[in-house]
């Protein structure tokens, strides 16, 4: 009796342990969490909710990771845009994460406990942990954390993630509106996306204006100084396929009609590009240069985040109509105040290659983008 019952205290002492070592922390520097947020909260709601976990602050002798917040969407039907700051800070101590609005108090609240066992209530709460599931996305495992009240309320926890309503519902429900977590980021790119996530995102895809068109067709104007003056339109237009490697790109046709100094030029029109687009992000290569893709393009972006390694970071989208149809604007800024901006489908409106970078000494703007059903 002795050697079993030693034997089951060392099976439970490896257990924890291991459960221990297996532990998916939280809070970690650059995670990113999306919630999807609609119905009525004295007024109709249609909002992405934006946290990210962005550097530490000091208060008292404890460190907290600042959480970055903001929020893009429609209410009543109207485009709204929060401001991007640091709406909470929080700290893990061990499997229990604690956090404090800031501004507001100083009092931490317990927002998760991942160390709880079956049948335990979490915190003052009427919440009880029923039971600890394990779910599979993308070749990762990730404790399910099921918690029931006796009125039948449930909340799902994903360790590593947080709650499946809100990073901040570990159980409060808000009133009135419907809030799904859709995914949590890491910095390294690993994503979950929930049941509800995979679905939202799907109908917005289905959304998405597609870049490269066959037959699509771009004029911009370029005019100033670039070592000479110049009144210069430049025309794009897609015109077939390639294959490089085993990846098809598109073939982007270029030639320039008007002057320079004065004097009528006219460039040959051949494929000076190749691309292709991956996703929601498009890719080019020079012809003849070189063979390595560059991003021109990533209209996944959500607001805050940085658009490949420049320092442009996506502000916010809005909507512009023209034509009956409506078309997804993306405004990009720099600390230095440049500014950018992309329309869905169309591209830089400096010119189609100008995505972020602005050609000095000379004024390009696109002038039109037309698709080949005119």
């Amino acid at each position: 009796m002795k050697q079993i019952l030693i034997f089951s205290l060392t099976a439970l002492i490896a257990c924890n342990l291991f459960a221990q070592q297996n532990y998916e922390p939280l809070l970690v520097e650059g995670k990113e969490w999306r919630v999807h947020s609609r119905g009525s909260i004295g007024l109709m709601t249609d909002l992405n909710v934006y946290y990210k976990i962005d550097g530490d602050t000091l208060v008292g002798d404890r460190t907290y990771k600042k959480v970055f917040c903001h929020e893009e969407g429609t209410i009543d039907g109207k485009p709204v845009s929060s401001k991007v700051e640091p709406a909470y800070l929080m700290y893990e101590d061990g499997r229990k994460v604690y956090y404090v609005v800031t501004g507001k108090d100083n009092d931490p609240k317990l927002l998760y406990d991942f160390g709880l066992n079956p049948d335990e209530s979490f915190g003052n709460t009427d919440y009880v942990l029923e039971r600890i599931d394990t779910v599979a996305q993308s070749g990762q495992d990730y404790a399910k954390y099921l918690l029931t009240t006796s009125g039948q309320n449930r909340v799902t926890w994903i360790e590593g993630v947080g709650s499946t309503i809100d990073l901040l519902c570990s159980t409060e429900m808000l009133v009135g509106a419907t809030m799904d977590l859709v995914s949590c980021t890491w910095p390294d790119g690993r994503q979950y996306v929930t049941e509800y996530g995979k679905k939202y995102l799907e109908e917005q895809d289905k959304d998405y204006e597609p870049f490269l068109v066959e037959g699509k067709e771009w004029r911009v104007h370029s005019r100033g100084s670039i070592g000479l003056m110049t009144d210069l339109n430049e025309y794009y237009k897609i015109d077939g396929d390639t294959l490089v490697g085993d990846r098809t790109y598109k073939k982007v046709y270029c030639h320039k009609e008007g002057t320079i100094d004065g004097k009528p030029v006219s460039s040959k029109e051949e494929p000076s590009y190749l691309m292709y687009e991956d996703g929601r992000k498009v890719y080019y290569v020079v012809t003849g240069k070189d063979n390595d893709p560059k991003l021109l393009y990533d209209f996944g972006l959500n607001p805050s985040e940085s658009f490949g390694n420049t320092d442009y970071v996506l502000e916010r989208i809005d909507t512009v109509a023209q034509s009956g149809q409506d078309y997804a604007k993306y405004s990009l800024t720099t600390s230095g105040q440049n500014t950018v901006t992309w329309i869905e489908g169309v591209g830089s409106t400096i010119d189609l290659l100008c995505s972020t970078e602005m050609l000095v000494g000379a004024t390009m703007d696109l002038v039109s983008c037309t698709w080949p059903d005119g």
